[in-house]
C-alpha cells in the first residue's frame, strides 16, 4: 500500500530532491582544477598562509642581519689585522733609521766596541777604589803626564796614543799571534791570549822605588789585563792593524778626559793602557 504523505511533508521531500539534484548539476557543469590553477583557499588556509609568509619573512630579516653583523666583524678583523701587519713594518723603519752603518769586522765596529769597553774598565777601576783595592796602570805619573799633556799636547798624544800603542801590539800581539799561526794555526787560541794578557798588564804595574828602580807595584792590574783580552781577540780575529787602532782609540780617549777632568776626577780614574 503507499505511502501518503501531508501536503506540507510532500514539499519538504520535493524540494530536498531537487536540492540534491541541482547540486549534482553544478558539480558535473564544474572544470576539474588543472595543474598550476589558482584555487580558492578557505579563511583558514588563508590565515595559515599569512602566518607562514610573515614567519619567513622576519627568519629572513633575522638571517640578513646576522650576514650582515658577521660581515661587519670580518671587516673589523682584516682591518686589524693589516694594522698589526703594518705596524711592525713602521717599527723596523724606525729601527732601522736608528741603526748606523757599521759592517761587520769593520774599523767603526772596532771603534765602537773599544769605546764600550773603555767604560767598562772605567766602571772597574771605579769599584775597585770603592772597595779600597789599588789598581790601574802603576807604570806612569799622573802629575808628570798631566804637566806634559797641558805643555806639548800634541806631542803626548802621538807618543802615548800612537806610537807606544803601536809598539806594545807588536810586542805583545803581533810576535806571539805569528808564533801560534806556525805552530797550532787559526783560531783565537785562548790558551795562549790569556797568559800573554796577564804578561801585558803585570808590565803596567812596574813602578820605580826612591832608589829608581823597578818593582811591582802592590795593585791589582785589572783593567789593563781586561784590554789585553780584547786587543788578543782583535789580533786573533780581525788583524794587527784592528787591536792597534783599538789600544791607540783607548789611550787617546783616557788621556782626553784625564785633560779636562783631572781637576775633578782622581787620578785613579784615569785608565791608560
Amino acid at each position: 500500500m503507499p505511502q501518503e504523505f501531508t501536503r506540507r511533508e510532500l514539499f519538504k521531500r520535493v524540494g530536498r530532491l531537487f536540492k540534491r539534484e541541482a547540486e549534482n548539476i553544478k558539480n558535473s557543469l564544474e572544470p576539474t582544477p588543472k595543474k598550476g590553477r589558482k584555487q580558492e583557499l578557505s579563511r583558514r588556509e588563508f590565515l595559515k598562509f599569512l602566518a607562514a609568509l610573515a614567519t619567513t619573512l622576519t627568519t629572513k630579516g633575522i638571517g640578513v642581519q646576522i650576514v650582515e653583523a658577521r660581515e661587519i666583524d670580518v671587516v673589523k678583523m682584516k682591518k686589524g689585522e693589516k694594522e698589526r701587519k703594518e705596524l711592525p713594518k713602521r717599527n723596523n723603519k724606525a729601527e732601522e733609521l736608528l741603526k748606523l752603518p757599521i759592517k761587520k769586522d769593520s774599523y767603526t765596529e772596532t771603534a765602537i766596541e773599544e769605546i764600550l769597553m773603555v767604560i767598562a774598565e772605567t766602571v772597574t777601576v771605579a769599584i775597585l777604589n770603592r772597595l779600597g783595592v789599588k789598581n790601574g796602570n802603576q807604570s806612569i805619573d799622573i802629575d808628570e803626564l798631566m804637566e806634559k799633556l797641558e805643555d806639548k799636547p800634541l806631542d803626548t798624544l802621538l807618543n802615548d796614543g800612537i806610537i807606544s800603542p803601536t809598539v806594545e801590539e807588536v810586542i805583545f800581539r803581533l810576535l806571539p799571534s805569528t808564533i801560534v799561526d806556525y805552530t797550532e794555526g787559526e783560531g783565537v787560541n785562548w790558551d795562549v791570549g790569556v797568559p800573554v794578557s796577564l804578561i801585558f798588564a803585570l808590565g803596567h804595574n812596574l813602578e820605580e822605588d826612591e832608589l829608581g828602580e823597578l818593582k811591582f807595584a802592590e795593585s791589582i792590574p785589572l783593567s789593563q789585563f781586561m784590554a789585553g783580552l780584547f786587543f788578543w781577540y782583535l789580533m786573533r780575529e780581525r788583524g794587527i792593524s784592528h787591536s792597534i787602532l783599538a789600544h791607540s782609540l783607548g789611550n787617546s780617549i783616557s788621556l782626553l778626559v784625564s785633560k779636562f777632568f783631572y781637576k775633578i776626577y782622581p787620578p785613579e780614574l784615569v785608565t791608560k793602557n
